[in-house]
């Protein structure tokens, strides 16, 4: 595409993140739905597809998935992506027709310029997926001083020690940096929504145990910050796989039961349960039409609104619901007569209710459980529960973010015999 095109639609889009950040800054409600009206026949749940994992086993759990589409050579697409570039053409017909997939652009328009294969996706006036612009809502004396807090401890020990570790990785100096930055700012949320004591224990475990704050910072990010940066999802899917590959500072993995104690819990374990594991794009179509004939996007959608509205009822009536579906659908795929071709393994599925808000914990015996959704794949937690701590700018922020979301985590361990 030309450069003069790419151009204009950049300033097209710059334009509706301003607009998005000035309705931020002046506690317009809904702020994102402008943006929301630029994915054309999105349906809720919505959730942006989980990192290091392939498409195809999300596409039938969720109303409408969320596919980043990165300004990447051809050469390294399906690396990117996580799906061959040959089924590219087919999941824009999908969108185009049903809305089932949507995409967004990871960069700015003019960063794809000479991909003329991503011309297609282009056409479309791909949006970029908006990020919740946390100086907007955070008074600039605050953030100085959360920055000041964060560096004074992490230049103890935790900076060079990450740094050393990271590059050992293989990664550029750029990049760890630009981490470095991410994990600041996982700490600035985690003070705005309210959760004092998480980011203390950060500040206090950069300088005995680096490798700790390393892990508290990545997981609380993904578990319980990651919707800040999908503030259009209502859901908010991982990869248990991917994430404990991720899970690693010193080349060795701090998940399971090796000394390591997370501070707080984040949520509720609600279910788990087998899926049948579809690793191309005719598969998935063949699982997502079992999900359909057995109405689970209908329940879905429905558990995903008893959680935002914190109804422990309906809650208990679709976690129930979907564990059935689950079941048919497992049932129904291991029969000879019905099984999906091109199946043949399996992945867990564990759903759990996340609290983005402060006390706003369901866990307990009210869902015949005491389990929390960390702990539920595999996390070593104290068993506490985040003290709520209200003031004026966590009530602030939390009028942006619903305070409980649902979690869909999916481990690719398991296989169908």
């Amino acid at each position: 595409m030309k450069r003069e095109s790419l151009e204009d639609y950049e300033a097209e889009i710059n334009q509706q993140l301003l607009d998005v950040r000035n309705r931020v800054m002046n506690s317009t409600p809904d702020p994102f739905n402008e943006i929301k009206s630029k994915f054309p026949k999105i349906s809720s749940p919505i959730a942006r597809q989980a990192l290091g994992c392939s498409p195809y086993p999300q596409i039938p759990l969720f109303g409408s998935l969320v596919i980043p589409i990165y300004p990447v050579q051809k050469d390294f697409f399906s690396k990117a992506h996580n799906f061959d570039r040959a089924d590219l053409e087919r999941l824009i017909e999908l969108h185009r027709d049903t809305g089932k997939v949507q995409f967004s652009l990871i960069g700015r328009p003019t960063q794809f310029e000479g991909l003329d294969y991503l011309d297609a996706i282009i056409e479309l006036r791909t949006p970029i997926w908006p990020v919740f612009p946390i100086d907007a809502i955070v008074p600039v004396q605050t953030l100085t001083r959360w920055k000041a807090e964060f560096e004074t401890a992490a230049n103890i020990a935790y900076k060079d020690a990450f740094e050393y570790s990271q590059l050992g990785f293989g990664w550029g100096i750029g990049s760890v940096r630009t981490y470095y930055r991410s994990q600041q700012e996982t700490y600035y949320w985690l003070r705005a929504l309210g959760h004092q004591s998480i980011a203390d224990e950060i500040l206090d475990s950069m300088t005995v145990d680096p490798s700790k704050t390393f892990d508290m910072l990545r997981i609380y990010n993904q578990f319980l910050l990651r919707q800040q940066n999908s503030p259009l999802s209502d859901s908010n899917p991982q990869s248990l796989t991917y994430l404990q590959r991720r899970l690693t500072y010193d080349g060795k993995s701090r998940t399971g039961n090796q000394g390591f104690s997370l501070p707080c819990e984040v949520g509720s374990f609600l279910l788990k349960k087998l899926v049948p594991w579809p690793e191309s794009f005719t598969t998935s179509m063949e699982l997502m039409s079992r999900f359909d004939e057995n109405g689970l996007q209908k329940v879905v959608q429905a558990l995903s609104q008893a959680v935002a509205d914190s109804d422990l009822e309906v809650i208990n009536a679709n976690t129930e619901a979907i564990s059935q579906i689950f079941q048919n659908v497992w049932d129904d795929a291991i029969k000879l007569d019905r099984r999906i071709s091109g199946v043949s393994r399996s992945f867990s599925t564990i759903i759990g209710i996340v609290s983005t808000g402060i006390g706003t914990y369901f866990g307990g015996p009210a869902f015949g459980t005491a389990v929390g959704i960390l702990a539920a794949v595999g996390m070593n937690v104290s068993g506490k529960i985040e003290e709520s701590v209200s003031d004026a700018l966590s009530e602030k922020v939390l009028r942006y973010f619903s305070k409980d979301y649902t979690c869909t985590v999916m481990d690719f361990k398991q296989e169908k015999n």
